[in-house]
C-alpha cells in the first residue's frame, strides 16, 4: 500500500484485507485479542456511557492486543496487569472526559505505569476511533535491537535546545546575526521574526551613510544596533523562553494549572488572544505588554483555582502557580537585560549617530 496514495479506493481495498492480513500473523491469541480491541471492547466502553472506563482486565488485554501486533515486552504488560483498578478507573474516565482534547487525554493515561502516548491513544481510540487514532509507537524492524539495547543500556543521547542572549561585541568589520548571535527556543519559531527584524533595524541605520571604509568608527556607531533591536528581539526571546518552561513536562500541580490557564486565556477571545498572537509575531515589541499579559494569564489561573469555592490546598496551588511564574520569567529577563529591555533609551549607545565624516 501505497501510504501518499490519495485514491480513496485503493484504501478501502487495503481495509478490507485487514482480517486476513491479521490471520498470517503467527502470535499467539491475536486474533481473539483483535476481535477484543475491535468489537468487544469498544461496546463495553459506550455502555458505560455517560462516564466510560476501563478496568484493569480490560487494559491489560489491551496492552496483549498492542503487544501482540509488535514487539513483545513482558514488563509493559507485568505493569499494566498489576495496576489498581480503582486508580484505572478513575484515570480513564478522566481521561474520557477530556475528549475531544485528544492531548489532555493522553496526559490523563499516562500517569498509569506501563502507559504511554501509544497505548493511551489505543484505549481513547477504542471509544472514539474518529476523535483518536490509534497511534502505534512501533520502531522500524532494522533499528528495533539497536533501539532495545540502547534503552537497556540507558545510554540515551539527547539534543538539548539551547538559548544564548545577545550581548554586544562590537568587532570593526564585522556585525553577527541570526542563531550566531542570539538563539532562543525554537518553540515559538521566532527566530526567522528577530533576524528579520535585525536587518531592518541595520539597514536603517546603514542608511545615511555614505562610506563604509572606516571600520573603527563604522564599529563605535553600529552599537547602538545592539540597543534598538532590543524591544523586538528581547519580547520574543522571552516569550519562547517562558512558553517552554511553562509547557515543558512537570509533575508540579502549580505548573499544570499554569498550563492549563494559558489554554483558558487565549480561548476568551479578544485583546487575551491578540496580545499573545502580536508579541509572538514581532507586531507589538513592548516587554512591558509582555510581562502584563505573562502575569494576567498566571492571576487567570490563580482565578480558577479559587472559584467558586477556595479551599487551603487551592489556595496554596494558587501561591505556588504565582511563585512558578516568577520564577520563569524573571531569570530570563534579567539575562537579557532589564536596563536594554525596559529602558533602552538611558543606554548611551541609543544616541549614536554617524560621523560627520
Amino acid at each position: 500500500m501505497d501510504f501518499k496514495s490519495s485514491d480513496a479506493a485503493l484504501w478501502r481495498e487495503a481495509l478490507g484485507s485487514y482480517e486476513a492480513v491479521i490471520k498470517t500473523l503467527v502470535k499467539p491469541d491475536i486474533i481473539s485479542l483483535d476481535d477484543f480491541y475491535r468489537n468487544e471492547l469498544p461496546n463495553l466502553l459506550h455502555q458505560r456511557d455517560p462516564n466510560p472506563y476501563i478496568t484493569t482486565d480490560e487494559l491489560s488485554r489491551l496492552m496483549q492486543w498492542k503487544l501482540a501486533r509488535g514487539k513483545w515486552r513482558p514488563r509493559l504488560l507485568s505493569f499494566v496487569s498489576s495496576l489498581d483498578d480503582v486508580v484505572v478507573r478513575d484515570a480513564s474516565a478522566k481521561a474520557f472526559a477530556s475528549l475531544p482534547d485528544v492531548s489532555k487525554a493522553i496526559t490523563e493515561l499516562a500517569v498509569l505505569k506501563g502507559v504511554g502516548p501509544a497505548t493511551a491513544s489505543a484505549v481513547l481510540a477504542a471509544y472514539a476511533p474518529d476523535v483518536a487514532p490509534f497511534m502505534s509507537d512501533e520502531v522500524p524492524h532494522e533499528l528495533h535491537d539497536a533501539f532495545i539495547s540502547a534503552v537497556d543500556r540507558g545510554n540515551i543521547r539527547t539534543m538539548p535546545n539551547r538559548s544564548m542572549p545577545a550581548a554586544p561585541h562590537p568587532t570593526p568589520g564585522a556585525l553577527l546575526m541570526g542563531d550566531a548571535f542570539n538563539m532562543r527556543h525554537p518553540l515559538t519559531g521566532g527566530g526567522m521574526t528577530v533576524a528579520l527584524s535585525d536587518i531592518v533595524v541595520l539597514c536603517n541605520l546603514l542608511r545615511p551613510l555614505h562610506d563604509l571604509n572606516d571600520a573603527s568608527a563604522l564599529c563605535k556607531y553600529l552599537e547602538s544596533f545592539y540597543t534598538l533591536r532590543k524591544p523586538v528581539a528581547a519580547t520574543i526571546n522571552t516569550l519562547a523562553g517562558a512558553l517552554y518552561k511553562v509547557f515543558s513536562s512537570s509533575p508540579d500541580q502549580a505548573r499544570k494549572e499554569m498550563r492549563q490557564a494559558c489554554f483558558d486565556y487565549l480561548s476568551l477571545g479578544g485583546v487575551f488572544s491578540n496580545g499573545p498572537v502580536s508579541l509572538l509575531s514581532g507586531l507589538n515589541p513592548r516587554p512591558l505588554s509582555l510581562v502584563c499579559h505573562f502575569f494576567a494569564v498566571a492571576i487567570y489561573g490563580v482565578g480558577r483555582l479559587l472559584l467558586p469555592f477556595p479551599s487551603p490546598k487551592r489556595m496554596w496551588i494558587g501561591a505556588r502557580l504565582i511563585s512558578a511564574a516568577s520564577g520563569i520569567i524573571f531569570p530570563i529577563i534579567k539575562a537579557e537585560g532589564v536596563r536594554q529591555m525596559f529602558f533602552p533609551a538611558t543606554v548611551p549607545a541609543y544616541y549614536r549617530a554617524p560621523s560627520a565624516h
